[in-house]
């Protein structure tokens, strides 16, 4: 799979590119606006979730744990939030699939 992005974001397609740089943007802005934390900034976790067409989130999990289960629970309930409230959008109606998987690693701002 290709994997594109930069801020912790890997959009996973199989064989082809995602050429849409602001809808990437928008995840990043997205998640950033809900994700809290202020304990240990040493951590790291990694969260992949599916993007439908419509923009709403589905089969969100952990796929690497930081070993602090207050921020693997921080971490996904950011994706959950923004996915409720539409802040990803709908997908690029040019983009030729039903869902974007999505692999989102969080580590803290210092």
């Amino acid at each position: 799979p290709n994997s594109v992005g930069g801020e912790g974001l890997n959009i996973d397609i199989e064989g082809e590119e995602f050429p849409y740089p602001e809808y990437l943007e928008g995840i990043i802005r997205g998640i950033n606006q809900y994700f809290r934390w202020t304990g240990d900034p040493n951590l790291e976790t990694e969260v992949a979730f599916y993007i439908e067409r419509d923009g709403s989130v589905r089969g969100i999990q952990t796929k690497r744990r930081s070993g602090n289960f207050n921020f693997d629970v921080a971490a996904i309930t950011a994706v959950e939030e923004a996915g409720k409230r539409g802040k990803f959008g709908s997908l690029p109606k040019d983009f030729g699939r039903d869902r974007l998987g999505v692999q989102f690693t969080f580590i803290p701002s210092k």
